[in-house]
């Protein structure tokens, strides 16, 4: 059933938001402020280092683009094989539950998951293909909405895998995305045991 409801909702529509945000940041290029060590409704943490990934970048989106329906985000990699990127963000109307089973989580997944694959299209991945879900997982004690897909970097040639997870949190929005290159340091069990790394380390 939960499926079916992915199937179910169009995915045409779903790209709209990150088009504007790249073309605000493109056209515009506002100075970008840094997003805060600790979000202040979740009180999730983002320190410099965290699971042997190292701060890359953050972005407070409403400072940066007067945008603070988009919340925060923070860039993470390790060594140009692995980058996550975690978003912290408010619903646009009402609260939403902790989990993912409410509607507003199940829209906001199906929205990022159209922008990978709109992302594909426009260059990004080639050969992209679902492996795993859409499904629920549990990370770090948080169950959230997941999906991982398999593709080749258009430059490299490398072969990589893309993932998406989301969830609610305290009224937020809880969402990452994770790119990384397959590399015999990058096994499945490696990169499930750095994510459980992370969200344990983010809730500290």
């Amino acid at each position: 059933m939960l499926v079916q409801k992915f199937r179910a909702i169009a995915t045409a529509c779903c790209a709209l938001l990150a088009f504007a945000v790249g073309s605000a940041i493109a056209q515009n290029a506002p100075p970008r402020v840094p997003a805060p060590d600790r979000e202040p409704v979740t009180g999730l943490s983002f320190p410099a280092e965290i699971a042997n990934a190292r701060l890359a970048t953050s972005v407070d989106y409403s400072k940066t683009l007067n945008r603070p329906d988009l919340g925060y985000a923070w860039n993470y990699q390790t060594n140009q094989q692995l980058f996550v990127t975690l978003y912290v963000y408010p619903p646009t109307t009402g609260s939403i539950p902790d989990g993912p089973m409410d509607d507003a989580v199940l829209a906001q997944f199906q929205r990022a998951l159209a922008d990978i694959y709109e992302g594909a299209k426009l260059g990004r991945y080639d050969q992209l293909k679902p492996v795993d879900g859409p499904d629920k997982c549990t990370i770090g004690g948080l169950t959230f909405l997941c999906t991982t897909l398999s593709a080749v970097q258009p430059n490299t040639k490398k072969p990589l895998h893309t993932a998406l997870m989301v969830t609610g949190y305290r009224d937020r929005f809880l969402k990452l995305r994770l790119d990384w290159i397959d590399t015999p340091t990058n096994s499945r069990a490696a990169v499930d045991g750095f994510l459980q790394s992370l969200i344990n380390g983010i809730r500290r």
